[in-house]
Parts: C-alpha cells; structure tokens; sequence
C-alpha cells in the first residue's frame, strides 16, 4: 500500500466517525488530490520572482493564455504549480477551521487560558501558532500539536494572498526540505492532530450538531 492509499484510509476513517463534517473531509480529500496531481506531475520547488527570472514568468503566462485560446490544456508543469498553491489553501484552511472551532469548545467549557502572541525571543506567533499553544495549555499538557510545516504553509499561503511577488527569493534557502515534501508532511501533521484522542472529543462536542441552514 502506498502512502497516498494509507492518506485515503485516515480521511476514510475520519469521515466515518464524523458524518456530520463531511464537506469539511472533503475539503481535506480535495487538498489530498490536489497535492497528488502535483507530485505526479512533477512538482518541484517553486521558483522566486527574482528579477533575473521575470522573462521566464512573463513566458509561462503567455503560454497558458495560448493555451486557452486554443481551447488546449496548459503545460503539466504550469498545472503542477496551479494543483499545488489549491493543497497549500485547502491545507491551511482546514488547519485554522479545526484549531477555531476545539478553542470555541474549549472555551466554552471553561476559561481558556490566556493568548500569548509573542514567543521568548519577542517575535509575533502567527493566529495560529498561537492558537495551537493555547489548546495545548488549556488541554494541560495531555496533547502536542506537531505543526512546523503546518506553520511554514500558513506562511506561503499569506504570501500567495498578500504578498506582491508571493515569493520572497531570500527565504527559500532557509527551508530544510522542497516545497512538495514540505507540503506532503503538513498534511500528514493535520490528520495526526484530527486523528489526536483530545482533538477529536473537543471537535465531537463542537460539531455535535449540523451547522444551521
């Protein structure tokens, strides 16, 4: 069995426990597809927008706009990089839709404990990291949320909304693996963390009901 067959069979079991959240499985399934069409097509590590690079963007976009003028598909390797930026957004909203809803749980229990936005080091967390040590501490130590490359998809996505050039070339060298490995592992970190016994009750309590009409 492969590891993209063993990924079908979490979701699976998931949604069977969970019927209620069906489009939010989904959501995940179609970032598992995503993500698959991009590896499959041979996606590699995403190119900055450094200057010197410009005519080989500005070439690539043309060649899709023919494409479609044609009535063609685009090249693989375009629609590689388009099935990619869709799993970065898919992975990432998942990501804050389930750490929203167990604080809405959690609070509602009982008082959360404080928000930290600010590391040691004085650097600002991002919503979700700090959202992520505030579950933790709330749930006393009884669950770790392994979420690096969750965190480092969060970025991309940031940059891929708000960013003017979406990719900051300096950045790229600091990353310890690609840009498809890093996206396949916080995949996997987002179904360890669905898949997490303190998770799941606070989200069975949070979704205990369907959403209103």
């Amino acid at each position: 069995m492969t590891d993209w067959e063993k990924r079908t069979q979490r979701i699976d079991r998931l949604l069977a426990s969970w019927p209620e959240l069906t489009h939010t499985f989904g959501f995940a399934t179609g970032a598992l597809c995503a993500l698959k069409g991009a590896a499959d097509r041979g996606m590699r590590d995403r190119r900055s927008y450094a200057e010197g690079e410009r005519a080989a963007h500005t070439q690539v976009v043309r060649d899709v706009l023919v494409a479609l003028q044609s009535g063609h598909a685009p090249a693989q390797d375009w629609i590689a990089g388009f099935l990619y930026n869709s799993s970065l957004m898919r992975i990432a909203a998942c990501y804050e839709r389930f750490l929203r809803a167990v604080r809405q749980e959690l609070k509602r229990r009982r008082p959360l404990p404080p928000l930290v936005t600010h590391g040691p080091d004085g650097v600002t967390l991002s919503k979700t990291e700090a959202w992520a040590r505030q579950i933790e501490q709330a749930l006393e130590g009884t669950v770790s949320l392994h979420r690096s490359h969750l965190e480092q998809i969060r970025e991309d996505v940031n940059r891929l909304k708000h960013g003017l050039f979406g990719r900051v070339a300096e950045k790229e060298h600091t990353r310890s693996i690609g840009d498809i490995e890093g996206a396949i592992a916080g995949f996997d970190e987002l179904l360890t963390i669905l898949e997490t016994s303190g998770i799941q009750q606070s989200l069975r309590e949070a979704y205990r009901g369907l959403p209103p009409a």
